[in-house]
């Protein structure tokens, strides 16, 4: 997705992805959803104002958000915080952005059904949160919508940027497919075992959106059972992935090691994960068995 109108003005989620949609507990949902690939990490997020970032958030228990970036910002005499979350993997800007600039890609981290992005809208004056709706289309309208096709330039940006995050080049982020840009997707397309010349063309995309999301799909082999880990493993059990260890990922967890299928997850459990992962039975899920857990889900052999 190119330009910040044609990012803005499609994907928008109307279906509970909207400001005020109810959520559990009494509580709103207090930002806008927008989607526009099912692959994480296939589209990038442009800031809708240039700013500066303030904050970034990664996944947690305490909150939902996942992977998040925040950047404060100007508008019409006022200062706002703009807030993109669920993103695949960590924003890598930081300092003053220029607006377009690729902050985030759409992903599923933190509490969310697909790939999406969350955009929160707090304005500091009144300290509330306001709907992001309008005050987008206020943006835009400041702006000018321009063209509703993707601008070739931007797409490019889109793939630099890429490439420095989740490939380790270091591109200028121009638009400009330049020789050191035709190069780094040589050595991408050799990453990816494709032909290699250079261009990115139909096969690439393709091939690069299926590898964005085994990239998305991966989590940190740390030793530490969070949200992340507890949702790989409800994918890889085939139950809801809400990132809570209930009940019914319990017994599904038992059913696949082997144990009573009863939704308790006492000693008897544990040692039976511990002996279908392959490490010490002492009946308690440390560090070391989380690993090795974290370890066979990236697999995919759990």
């Amino acid at each position: 997705m190119s330009t910040i109108a044609g990012f803005y003005t499609q994907g928008a989620r109307s279906s509970g992805g909207h400001f005020g949609a109810a959520r559990g507990n009494g509580r709103k949902h207090r930002g806008q959803d927008f989607s526009h690939s099912r692959t994480p990490g296939a589209v990038g997020v442009p800031a809708l104002l240039g700013g500066t970032i303030v904050s970034k958030t990664s996944p947690s228990p305490s909150h939902g958000f996942g992977y998040g970036v925040t950047e404060r910002a100007s508008f019409e005499g006022e200062e706002y915080d703009i807030s993109y979350s669920h993103g695949p993997w960590a924003s890598q800007n930081s300092g003053g952005i220029a607006q377009g600039t690729i902050l985030l890609h759409e992903g599923n981290s933190g509490a969310t059904s697909g790939s999406c992005v969350h955009v929160e809208v707090f304005r500091r004056r009144t300290g509330t949160f306001i709907d992001p709706w309008p005050f987008i289309q206020r943006v835009l309208a400041a702006v000018g919508r321009g063209g509703s096709a993707p601008a070739a330039n931007q797409v490019t940006k889109d793939r630099q940027n890429w490439l420095n995050v989740a490939r380790g080049e270091r591109l200028a982020v121009d638009g400009i497919e330049g020789p050191a840009t035709r190069d780094a997707y040589r050595r991408y397309q050799a990453f990816l075992g494709i032909g290699q010349d250079g261009k990115w063309g139909a096969i690439t995309q393709a091939t690069h959106e299926r590898y964005a999301a085994q990239r998305a799909a991966q989590i940190a082999v740390d030793g530490s059972w969070g949200a992340a880990t507890t949702k790989a493993l409800q994918r890889a059990l085939g139950v809801a992935q809400d990132g809570v260890l209930g009940p019914q990922t319990y017994r599904a967890l038992q059913a696949r090691i082997g144990t009573t299928a009863d939704g308790v997850w006492g000693p008897n459990s544990k040692r039976a994960l511990q002996r279908h992962l392959g490490v010490a039975q002492d009946g308690a899920v440390g560090p070391a068995t989380v690993r090795a857990l974290q370890q066979r889900l990236n697999a995919g052999n759990f």
